[in-house]
């Protein structure tokens, strides 16, 4: 417990998420780019993959829709549910949401 206890403190102080559990969430976020809001189902799995706690996978994904889906679309302009995200995603991507995905695997 303890060991965890310091591994969350050197998180919250800025250190990255450990290298294996970033694969794990990013390819969670490239299979998910249209909506990359995990249900708590899936966020489960996460957390077991990933040896994170729940506010680690929370805010792992919080920060990189910021930095990067966010970023996807007009300002002031972010989708409110999937089929808004999707259409805007293959607007801003020539009309293709296939490239929107292979993008998404690049990040």
């Amino acid at each position: 417990r303890s060991e965890n206890l310091i591994q969350q403190t050197i998180w919250m102080d800025g250190e990255t998420v450990p290298d294996a559990s970033t694969e794990v969430l990013k390819k969670w976020w490239s299979d998910n780019i249209v909506w990359p809001y995990p249900s708590d189902d899936a966020k489960s799995e996460l957390i077991a993959k990933t040896n994170l706690d729940a506010t680690q996978v929370n805010n792992w994904f919080i920060n990189f829709r910021k930095r990067h889906w966010i970023k996807l679309f007009g300002k002031g302009q972010q989708p409110r549910n999937e089929d808004e995200s999707a259409r805007a995603l293959a607007r801003a991507f020539g009309g293709s949401l296939e490239k929107a995905i292979e993008y998404a695997r690049y990040l």
